[in-house]
């Protein structure tokens, strides 16, 4: 995990050296151990011909751990998107948070070639999750809810979102709740 955290720390500080005006979005990742619930025997031949991920096929106490393993990256992406958002006033950060940990609903969401990538209807959700985020924060939400990702339309009032403002609108929205 060490090395996630510095390899993605340091493209980050890269980037941020190297662009002006720059707006990044880190993406959550979703529960893996509902992939591993999806893949079919022809996908779990195909993935182990090429020898890619095996973990992937290790049986369920194995995907337990790779949901483990995908909550520590997911708290680094936060703990990243934290650090960088507005490092500087032309830099903003966002967070999807989308998928965080988020299970696969059914096999199409994957793709049929290895049952592990994503497949186009994931690909189109997440691009129209990615637009929204820009917009509104973003809250783990099922893949199967289409109305989650109509794509939302900016006015002329819009802003665009980063990570310290979803907290922000989190915290108010805590206030809200208790009465404060």
């Amino acid at each position: 995990m060490d090395q996630f955290e510095t390899n993605l720390d340091n493209l980050l500080s890269q980037l941020i050296v190297w662009r002006k005006k720059l707006y990044i979005h880190l993406v959550q990742l979703f529960g893996m151990s509902s992939v591993v619930q999806h893949q079919s025997w022809r996908c779990m031949v195909f993935a182990q011909d090429i020898h890619e991920c095996p973990c992937m096929h290790q049986g369920t106490e194995n995907a337990t751990r790779m949901d483990h393993v995908t909550d520590r990256m997911n708290l680094v992406l936060e703990q990243l998107a934290e650090k960088y958002d507005h490092i500087r006033p032309d830099i903003g950060v966002n967070l999807l948070q989308t998928y965080n940990q988020v299970p696969i609903p059914d096999p199409s969401y994957l793709s049929a070639l290895d049952c592990f990538r994503p497949s186009a209807k994931t690909h189109q959700r997440t691009a129209h999750a990615l637009w929204n985020a820009m917009l509104q924060p973003s809250v783990p939400t099922p893949m199967s809810d289409i109305a989650a990702f109509v794509p939302l339309c900016a006015n002329a009032t819009s802003r665009v979102v980063t990570w310290k403002d979803q907290k922000k609108k989190k915290k108010e929205k805590k206030l809200l709740l208790r009465g404060d």
